[in-house]
């Protein structure tokens, strides 16, 4: 792997500039503000195909890999380690092509990186590498780490 990504805050507490594509596709920490009721389309009303991952109670890498596989519907053929979620996460010939993008949205980030900080490093490099994978393409990726 490469150095570990550092995520940069989004710009704005809702998802606006991701949805409408004023924001470039990419890495990002997301704490929504407390009462927003968020942008005035939802991601799939926009044309982005929306997953999410939930890691409560993951504390490691092994589960963290698990949780993408289950939240993100991987096929079988996924092979459950680091590696294996890369090539999920470039090959996504499987799903059906979003209109404008693919947003992915990771809850349980801060939990996860502080009981399991080499792997949550580990992780953003890994989702780092997607995005930038996807990035100029038709569909791009955008992460956001909440």
């Amino acid at each position: 792997m490469t150095s570990p990504q550092t995520p940069g805050p989004l710009p704005e507490a809702d998802l606006t500039g991701v949805l409408d594509g004023s924001l470039p596709p990419g890495l990002y920490r997301w704490r929504p503000a407390a009462g927003d009721p968020g942008p005035s389309l939802g991601p799939e009303e926009a044309g982005w195909d929306s997953r999410a991952v939930d890691l409560g109670g993951v504390g490691d890498g092994d589960g963290f890999v698990t949780r993408c596989s289950e939240g993100l519907g991987f096929p079988e053929r996924f092979g459950r380690d680091w590696d294996g979620l890369a090539d999920a996460l470039t090959d996504l010939g499987w799903t059906d092509p979003p209109e404008r993008g693919r947003l992915l949205l990771v809850r349980g980030w801060d939990a996860f990186a502080h009981s399991a900080p080499a792997d949550a490093a580990t992780a953003a490099d890994v989702l780092s590498a997607a995005v930038s994978y996807w990035a100029g393409r038709a569909a791009p990726m955008t992460v956001l780490l909440s």
